[in-house]
């Protein structure tokens, strides 16, 4: 069974018992936090920079989205008339 980045099960367990050696038990739930507060610091950098770019440039964030109402009968309306303007030509 193949999972992230290519990698099978068995290569996984590999890569972390090769990291519980480097690192000891003790230390692992330490990278795994630093790691989780890099990647928060990280994501919230990515988002003052998208938000200064926006602002420079002028960029709206979101457009607004028209709503479009058919009714059914219209739509069959239009149909029948598309239909019969088909035959006469």
């Amino acid at each position: 069974m193949i999972l992230a980045f290519g990698l099978n099960v068995m290569e996984l367990v590999v890569i972390f018992l090769v990291v519980l050696l480097l690192f000891g038990a003790k230390r692992i739930p330490e990278l795994a936090k630093s790691l989780g507060v890099a990647k928060r610091e990280f994501m919230k950098a990515q988002e003052t920079v998208a938000k200064e770019r926006d602002e420079l440039l002028g960029t709206p964030k979101e457009k607004p989205v028209q709503e479009i109402t058919v009714k059914p009968a219209e739509l069959k309306n239009a149909a029948i008339e598309q239909n019969a303007s088909n035959r006469q030509s």
